[in-house]
């Protein structure tokens, strides 16, 4: 008898230190958002391009689900589209979700292009020149 005692004492005490082992291990709901906030930078947002009338394409953004699409609108220079030809790799979004990278081509007087790598904000505002290209077709792999 004193055995059994003895062993339901153990018991007890091995089932109570695991239940505060759990509840010490738990999150709060507070602490639950402030990780996805913090520590997971997922935009949930679409980047992606259509295709214009004439040369080049738009550049797009919308939430997951389609829902919330917006044009960015950016003004671009005389001779310049944004090339969608490289398929995929036309548009990136960076990682902070403030900054789009594409692919542009100058349409130049004499045959060919000239193909570079371009970003500018979130709302199409101050794109500027981040890689210089040539004659040779470019395409975007990430932006990180």
């Amino acid at each position: 008898m004193k055995k059994l005692l003895l062993g339901t004492i153990v018991l007890l005490l091995f089932a109570v230190s695991l239940l505060l082992v759990q509840i010490s291990c738990s999150k709060t709901g507070a602490q639950v958002n402030a990780t996805k906030t913090v520590g997971n930078n997922q935009l949930n947002k679409i980047i992606f391009t259509k295709d214009k009338d004439n040369d080049g394409c738009e550049l797009w953004i919308c939430d997951y689900d389609g829902s919330n699409q917006q044009q960015i609108p950016v003004a671009l220079p005389e001779h310049f589209y944004i090339d969608n030809n490289s398929n995929a790799n036309a548009v990136r979004l960076s990682p902070d979700g403030q900054t789009v990278f594409f692919v542009g081509n100058y349409t130049n007087i004499t045959p060919g292009t000239q193909s570079s790598i371009y970003a500018c904000t979130i709302d199409g505002k101050n794109m500027r020149l981040v890689v210089q290209g040539g004659r040779k077709k470019m395409h975007l792999g990430g932006a990180y």
